[in-house]
């Protein structure tokens, strides 16, 4: 059973400030999610299985052989920019 205390300290680490009724919110929350997680550990998965086969065996996929493809220069002079035969793209991450 979890207690507002660790949730407050979870909540201090973390640099959040909660209200007293946040705190309790969270603290059931945890709990319900800490219930679930018992009742899917005592899930007895060899049942469901047999119940629900997939009917996709590795016999039925295709071979992972390697294909002729197109040549990385005429792939690249469809891309607006290319430097050094790689697509080059707008920095996103600093």
């Amino acid at each position: 059973m979890q207690d507002t205390k660790l949730i407050s300290y979870l909540a201090e680490l973390s640099k959040i400030n909660m209200s007293d009724a946040e705190l309790l919110q969270a603290a059931g929350d945890m709990n319900d999610i800490i219930n679930l997680m018992d009742s899917i550990k005592d899930f007895q998965v060899d049942e469901a299985l047999a119940d629900t086969e997939s009917g996709v065996y590795y016999d039925d996929l295709r071979a992972d052989n390697a294909r002729p493809s197109f040549e990385r220069d005429e792939i690249l002079k469809n891309s607006e920019k290319a430097k050094g035969g790689f697509f080059t793209v707008p920095k996103i991450v600093e």
